[in-house]
């Protein structure tokens, strides 16, 4: 897979025209594209991978393995060869439709015991990997062994990376509906609270009935009136 990742990376990304991306496609050399891509494809997987806990990350690798593998049929059987004689139109040959039915069966059926999550993931998965595909297809006139690869590659990161945006957004939706849910019983015993102690004669407020002396605060100040009261 690495090896059809990096080959399409040098072809497609060489700013040359159709015929001589798909020579320097078919070129054994590694080129500066291929090794950049290559480096970027490794880091994202590990930066992606590590993201996951171990409960999480089993199930997220069986749905990204058996979504991007059949796809691959997808890719096979739907979409014309870029070059004659290759190794996609080897493949394309021996492929037949009741193949591409089994495929979509036996995934639906693997994903739908995985669980809801992991169907819907599977789903949107799929949206980036086959706008891709129709853009090499755009740029080299079909799909060829190489591509195959570079599409399955760039799957498995589509996959992971959407994985750990649809769970911090279910995470972020299930904390606030737990302090929403918070709020409303916090409401709701107060009201309950608030319901007896008015069943019970209660009061709610607490009233201050001590006797308040009024003093004038001037006469303690002012040495002459109190003196003028003395004498009176």
């Amino acid at each position: 897979m690495y090896d059809g990742f990096m080959d399409t990376a040098d072809g497609i990304f060489s700013g040359r025209t159709r015929e001589r991306k798909l020579e320097i496609m078919q070129d054994s050399h590694v080129g500066t594209n291929a090794v950049i891509g290559a480096i970027i494809l490794i880091l994202a997987k590990v930066t992606l991978l590590g993201s996951f806990t171990p409960a999480v990350l089993g199930p997220l690798l069986v749905t990204m393995y058996v979504a991007t593998r059949t796809l691959m049929v997808i890719y096979i059987l739907k979409f014309p060869n870029a070059r004659p004689g290759g190794l996609g139109e080897m493949f394309k040959a021996d492929g037949k439709p009741v193949y591409l039915i089994l495929a979509l069966v036996f995934c639906a059926a693997l994903l739908f015991w995985m669980g809801l999550f992991f169907c819907k993931l599977a789903l949107v998965s799929c949206v980036p990997c086959i706008a891709l595909a129709f853009y090499l297809k755009w740029g080299l006139g079909g799909l060829t062994g190489d591509t195959f690869g570079f599409l399955t590659e760039c799957g498995n990161v589509f996959v992971l990376f959407l994985a750990d945006v649809l769970l911090q957004i279910l995470t972020r939706s299930r904390d606030f509906l737990g302090v929403h849910e918070n709020l409303q019983n916090v409401l709701v015993l107060l009201e309950t609270d608030g319901a007896q102690q008015s069943g019970n004669g209660q009061l709610l407020l607490t009233v201050d009935v001590s006797v308040h002396h009024i003093v004038d605060v001037r006469c303690k100040l002012n040495p002459r009136a109190l003196e003028g009261d003395d004498a009176g």
